[in-house]
């Protein structure tokens, strides 16, 4: 896969690469009324405004990216546009579009200490994944 590929993704391949990610926000919905998401490494952003698209005001969606060659947010807007998600004119009236910003932990003293960065979230959505797939057994 090219890195302009990678860039690229939008919701059809987040749900294909995380089984249905939509179906567990939805699933969220029933019981709150907003999801919040972090998407490390959104590239372009496309699968943060397939989601917008999908679930609207109900979300809120902040990308980072390792630096700005990896994807903008003038990026993500050509792109959302070219795609058909939404319009110029969508866009200056969404409230909630994402946002990206920008991390590089090459240059931050915690990658010389090798540390380990972890997301209580992260780890509740697996132990949940993990534990529905034992149930499917």
């Amino acid at each position: 896969m090219t890195n302009q590929m990678r860039k690229n993704r939008g919701l059809g391949e987040l749900d294909s690469y995380l089984e249905n990610f939509s179906g567990l926000i939805k699933n969220k919905l029933k019981y709150q009324k907003k999801v919040k998401i972090l998407d490390a490494g959104c590239g372009y952003g496309l699968a943060m405004t397939g989601l917008l698209k999908k679930f609207g005001n109900r979300i809120e969606v902040i990308g980072y990216n390792k630096n700005k060659q990896h994807g903008t947010i003038k990026d993500l807007k050509r792109m959302s546009i070219k795609r058909g998600l939404f319009t110029k004119e969508d866009i200056k009236k969404i409230k909630n579009f994402p946002k990206i910003i920008y991390l590089n932990a090459e240059k931050n003293s915690l990658s010389e200490k090798k540390a380990l960065i972890s997301s209580t979230v992260f780890i509740q959505y697996i132990y949940t994944k993990i534990k529905l797939n034992s149930l499917k057994k």
